[in-house]
């Protein structure tokens, strides 16, 4: 068994890869990037309502945190809201997280409003 289960983080700065305490498995996504200084947009409180935390899974496994479904990187990355998934025991995954996912977002000026 590892000592710790990486998270590989891609975002708009870099490249980041979290070491994950296997003592703390059932972690979410969100609560793991924020303590490593990537808060996401969770404006719903985490409830899974506004997709403000949406990351893409590149690769690796990730487990829903309500549901118990493993959700498997296969062919394209796959959008999952950061406050509803968490690292499946043992395993390792990647995921990017945009910009407009992180609450340090900066708006931007645009011409047309849709």
């Amino acid at each position: 068994m590892n000592s710790t289960s990486p998270l590989v983080v891609h975002y708009p700065q870099g490249t980041r890869a979290l070491a994950v305490d296997p003592r703390q498995p059932h972690r979410l996504l969100s609560e793991l990037l924020r303590q490593a200084g990537l808060p996401l947009n969770t404006r719903c409180g985490q409830r899974g309502l506004c997709d403000g935390c949406c990351v893409e899974l590149l690769s690796g496994t990730l487990v829903h945190a309500a549901s118990g479904q493993v959700l498997e990187s296969a062919g394209p990355p796959q959008p999952i809201r950061g406050c509803a998934y968490h690292l499946a025991a043992d395993q390792e995954a990647e995921i990017r997280v945009p910009a407009r996912a992180l609450l340090a977002h900066e708006p931007q000026v645009v011409t047309s409003f849709a």
